[in-house]
């Protein structure tokens, strides 16, 4: 309430003052903001989050995420879009092992491409994957083990050692490289 409606809160300028406001149902009744709240996650550890960091505070932009996921919402936040797949610079940082000061400084030179951005084994080493059933029917194709991970919820980096394996199973599918 305060960042929205403060004017002498150090966060006004970022809240208040770009006109992000409360839902008049959570600012006229704080036990309707409790309800809401348990109702849709909220857990000790958890941190409210606007969906649309430009959207107000309400039940239809806000959920509950980790502290350590707030970073990825904010205005300032850098993206890159990969293979049509759009993360913070950081957390490309993390998936692909790139180091996040070295990465800044490419960046801060102009460096676009993601393959001399992040320039580490890992992103060379990108290769297709399949997914079939237990019965060998093609169930997907995937740009790589990570975008797989991130559709099917399977570790990506237990399908990349089934696949290096030439074949076998994780999560109850067969994989393999494509080609393979």
């Amino acid at each position: 309430m305060a960042r929205c409606y403060k004017q002498t809160d150090k966060e006004y300028k970022n809240y208040g003052g770009r006109g992000i406001e409360v839902c008049t149902e959570w600012r006229e009744d704080k036990n309707a903001f409790f309800r809401w709240a348990l109702a849709n996650g909220w857990k000790p550890g958890l941190t409210i989050e606007r969906v649309d960091v430009n959207g107000n505070y309400c039940p239809e932009n806000c959920t509950f995420i980790p502290l350590s996921e707030q970073h990825n919402n904010k205005t300032d936040t850098l993206r890159i879009t990969i293979d049509g797949v759009t993360r913070p610079a950081q957390e490309w940082c993390k998936i692909f092992g790139a180091n996040k000061h070295t990465f800044q400084t490419r960046w801060n030179r102009g460096i676009r491409d993601p393959q001399k951005l992040f320039s580490v084994k890992s992103l060379r080493k990108q290769r297709p994957v399949s997914q079939y059933d237990k019965q060998g029917n093609l169930i997907a194709d995937y740009a790589s083990t990570w975008f797989a991970g991130k559709e099917t919820g399977i570790n990506y980096s237990t399908i990349t050692n089934v696949c290096s394996k030439g074949t076998g199973t994780a999560g109850g599918y067969i994989w393999k490289y494509k080609g393979d």
